[in-house]
């Protein structure tokens, strides 16, 4: 986990030294292992190193290729086939990431992103063409922010870096600050300040004869279908797939999985487990996991019967909520929102766990969860020998229900892909909020209604504003205690097959989670694989809240002479809090509380 900044003089006029240093000095902290920059006429480029060991991906940044310069931030997962496509004859341990993004640009242009595997920032300038070109990765595991005035254009993976630069001016983007007050983000794109956008996942950026653009550069084909003989044959293909996933990410002396207890992080602990069985020793393997103690949320119990049945030597970090003092840090520290209350990345950089690789279940859920869309599904293509199936399989009221809400919406071959519209406002915002404009959700694929709808659910799911969101505060929480992180199941080719094979493999009766748990059988203890349900972590928000002086935070809250919070809404939340009773406003109240401290230390 490094970070990159580039700025541009997108009028082609000399860049200015000392702007590109304010930028590029803000990522300072991002880079303990070291820093280094390159200003040729109108770019700048720089790159601070994090390295957890020394490792065949790392190299000298920026890196230069032909007339190519371009500076790297991540890890790429598919090396050995770009060497040999890119770079043959030569030595893996000679060839760096950054070198073989650099050698991807020079042999596909624009294109260049789409042959790339693994979790990546990259920026490109081509001197020949006096080019730009930068690109996320497909699913937005690391950040990469923009923000131009139409003279000037930024591309960094902090936003402090865009803050910093001397020609910027911050102001407080209300559509978004509206949309997390509500807790209802909509939009991939938009940040807290004005201006200032995050590249959206699977997008690359070119900037060239002073214009700037963005297209997409990759989706998931969702008419692409994947078939095999019998249902063990998808558990073992779902192995591994996630085996290669695992694998191909431990490029560190020790890793450890970020263990919850539940079936996504369990499945990546077992393959840890089966790596370290089967002689992978070049890493030192275990577990890291937070634990409530006391709260309805602890799964020490799980927790502890997955490490000891796989084998892995366990680690545990007791929860506790932020001090208030400590929210006011985390938003100064970043320039953002507080991560939430119950992220584990964050709970581990508090407990002082420092330099080392997380792997975390993140994205299972999305990926191998079955939707009862599919019950629908079942009737749209007349599917008898499916329904039956279900109704034998004990899942007869799954499928009714899903038949009566077919009927009442009068269809049974349209999916609704987003809101129609979205309330203008409401009783918690105030007048300066509530009269903003806040589009209708995007449509999340412009695909036909023939496709499945269990299959465009999951997609909608998949590309949820709050997937970016939520892996851009984890970045934050992470980087200060130079902890990485690396997520499995964002593997692309993993993605790319969950999607494409039928929805019945992940249900039986009204397991929806039928496949992830067969693959789990033999390799964790019988009651693990056998459990069906999953904690919820309200509990956590909910003490984290009582633990703050709440009320002294809404009497002195400035957002309420700004018109962001409406007074009385406020008042009442603030006496549900007192009483205890403020459930049903839960997280409306933490997200009131994450803005104010933002507002509190970027612009009081």
């Amino acid at each position: 986990m490094s970070a990159i900044t580039v700025v541009l003089d997108l009028s082609g006029a000399p860049l200015d030294a000392g702007a590109f240093d304010a930028s590029f000095s803000a990522n300072e902290g991002r880079g303990p292992d070291g820093s280094s920059s390159w200003i040729e006429g109108q770019i700048g480029l720089g790159h601070h190193s994090l390295s957890l060991a020394p490792e065949p991906g790392l190299g000298p940044q920026p890196a230069t290729v032909e007339s190519c310069v371009g500076v790297f931030d991540g890890r790429i997962d598919n090396r050995a086939e770009l060497i040999e496509t890119l770079a043959p004859g030569r030595a893996g341990e000679t060839v760096s990431d950054a070198e073989l993004a650099v050698r991807a640009y020079v042999r596909w242009g624009r294109d260049a992103a789409e042959h790339l595997l693994g979790d990546f920032g990259i920026a490109v300038w081509d001197r020949t063409k006096a080019e730009l070109f930068c690109a996320r990765d497909f699913i937005g595991t690391r950040p990469l922010y923009t923000w131009s005035n139409g003279r000037i254009l930024v591309v960094a993976t902090d936003i402090r870096a865009i803050l910093a630069h001397p020609t910027m001016r911050a102001e407080p983007n209300l559509r978004h600050v509206a949309d997390t007050l509500e807790w209802d983000l909509n939009d991939r794109t938009e940040t807290l300040y004005l201006g200032v956008h995050r590249l959206p996942p699977a997008h690359m950026l070119s900037a060239v004869a002073g214009r700037v653009s963005t297209r997409r550069y990759w989706d998931i084909d969702l008419e692409a279908e994947e078939r095999h003989g019998d249902a063990r044959d998808y558990v073992e293909h779902f192995r591994s797939l996630l085996r290669d996933a695992v694998e191909c990410r431990l490029r560190a002396p020790t890793a450890a999985v970020s263990l919850s207890g539940g079936l996504d992080s369990s499945m990546v602990a077992a393959t840890m487990g089966a790596l370290q069985s089967d002689g992978v020793d070049s890493v030192k393997l275990s577990a890291t996991s937070t634990v409530y103690p006391g709260y309805d949320c602890d799964e020490s119990k799980w927790i502890r019967l997955v490490a000891n049945g796989v084998g892995l030597p366990a680690r545990e970090v007791v929860w506790r909520p932020m001090s208030w003092e400590t929210v006011l840090g985390e938003a100064d520290r970043t320039q953002g929102i507080a991560p939430y209350p119950n992220m584990a990345a964050h709970m581990f950089a508090r407990s002082g766990i420092r330099r080392e690789l997380l792997l975390t279940g993140s994205g299972g859920d999305e990926l191998m969860n079955g939707y009862d869309e599919y019950f629908r599904d079942l009737v749209v293509d007349r599917d008898i020998a499916g329904v039956l199936r279900a109704i034998r399989e004990g899942a007869g009221f799954m499928f009714s229900r899903r038949v009566l809400q077919s009927v009442r919406a009068k269809t049974l071959d349209r999916v609704r892909t987003g809101a129609d519209s979205r309330e203008v406002g409401g009783p918690w915002l105030g007048p300066a909020l509530a009269g903003i404009p806040r589009p209708p959700a995007p449509p999340i694929s412009e695909l036909s209604n023939r496709l499945p709808a269990a299959r465009r659910h999951r997609y909608g799911v998949f590309h949820a504003p709050w997937e970016s969101h939520t892996f851009d505060l984890a970045d934050q929480a992470l980087w200060a205690a130079e902890l990485v992180t690396a997520d499995p199941f964002c593997d692309r080719r993993l993605v790319e097959w969950a999607f494409a094979i039928p929805e019945a493999q992940r249900w039986h009766g009204t397991d929806h989670r039928w496949l992830e748990r067969q693959a789990l059988v033999g390799r964790v203890p019988d009651p693990v694989w056998q459990r069906t349900w999953k904690v919820e972590f309200s509990s956590t928000f909910v003490q984290q809240i009582h633990e703050l002086p709440f009320a002294d935070i809404a009497r002195t809250s400035a957002l309420v002479e700004e018109g962001w919070i409406d007074r009385q809404a406020l008042e009442r939340v603030g006496d549900k809090v007192a009483r205890g009773g403020f459930f049903d406003e839960l997280y409306r109240t933490w997200c009131f509380v994450s803005v104010d401290a933002w507002f509190r230390t970027s612009w009081s």
